[in-house]
Parts: structure tokens; C-alpha cells; sequence
């Protein structure tokens, strides 16, 4: 069963686990959506942001900041009040 429900994917452009870039390479939006697509229903509408500098954990980051506000963007475009 994939999933349908509307999806932001948040990943470090260093996330080996999440986006397979070409060695050596940073992650990009495309490669990460690509990367994760096999798991999503076209309801997903499957988005992602790639938080600069950042590896797996991006809430570790100096800069985490930057994916906090992705996430809250995206949650106010997609569910607003």
C-alpha cells in the first residue's frame, strides 16, 4: 500500500539514507522525490525541500532552522486554517 496523504519530504543534501546522488555530489529535490517516489500514491503530491550542509539528521544542524521553516511553509500552503 503506498502512501496518498500530502507528503514533504525534509532532507540534508548529505542524507545517503534517503537520496542516492551520484558519489560525491549534493542531494537534490529532484533525485529526492525520485529516490522516494516507489512509496508514494499520486494523492502524496510528493514534495521535498533539501536542507543545505545538512546529513541525516537535520534537526542536529547549526542551521536547522531552515528545515523548520520548509516544514511550517509547506503545512500552512497545504493545510491552511
Amino acid at each position: 500500500m503506498k502512501i496518498d496523504a500530502p507528503t514533504l519530504l525534509v532532507l540534508g543534501e548529505h542524507d545517503v539514507l534517503f537520496c542516492k546522488p551520484p558519489e560525491h555530489s549534493p542531494c537534490s529535490t529532484e533525485q529526492a522525490v525520485s529516490s522516494q517516489q516507489l512509496y508514494f500514491g499520486p494523492d502524496a503530491k510528493l514534495q521535498a525541500h533539501i536542507q543545505h550542509g545538512a546529513g541525516h539528521d537535520i534537526a542536529l544542524e547549526l542551521n536547522n532552522g531552515q528545515g523548520f521553516r520548509a516544514m511550517l511553509s509547506w503545512l500552512r500552503t497545504n493545510f491552511p486554517l
